[in-house]
């Protein structure tokens, strides 16, 4: 490895992806034992999110505004809906880590999110280590989603997107 992919690997930019990262780790882990994300976690991904203005800004305001809305509104207005489809600490999760990521990243990390969440939940389901009624906590299956988002979710989405 040359000094100069060094150099970038140790980037600004790439340091608060890191701390990201290492946010969505706990969320998914307090998530998993406790069913709860706490606040203070939306609240440091929010604030990554205005750095990310400064150190990414081809996402200008716009597109992180309606990243942070693509997702959490229609996950809110189904749990209006269906009381429980999602819990509150998910739904701030996926509208703050929206504003971290952009619109089109978000979107992948929903899909990547909803498919392994849904995976895990059809494996319990068919094992009988749930019942229909049961609910588990989602945010490891989106943090996880979000991980990926935020590593490769621009490229995914642009591939896609432009095919």
């Amino acid at each position: 490895m040359s000094l100069e992919n060094f150099l970038h690997l140790i980037s600004l930019e790439n340091a608060v992806v890191l701390c990201y990262l290492g946010i969505l780790l706990a969320v998914a882990l307090i998530d998993w034992r406790t069913r709860i994300i706490p606040n203070r976690f939306h609240i440091f991904i929010l604030l990554l999110g205005m750095a990310q203005l400064f150190l990414v800004p081809e996402h200008g305001l716009g597109e992180r505004l309606t990243g942070m809305l693509l997702v959490s509104v229609p996950m809110l207005l189904l749990t209006l809906a269906v009381p429980g489809a999602f819990g509150g600490g998910d739904i701030k999760l996926m509208a703050a880590s929206g504003f971290f990521l952009g619109m089109d990243a978000i979107v992948c990390a929903m899909l990547f999110g909803l498919l392994t969440g849904g995976v895990y939940a059809a494996f319990m389901l068919a094992t009988k280590r749930l019942k229909k009624t049961d609910q588990f906590a989602l945010g490891p299956f989106l943090a996880f989603g979000l991980g990926l988002a935020a590593l490769w979710g621009d490229r995914i989405a642009a591939r896609y997107l432009n095919f």
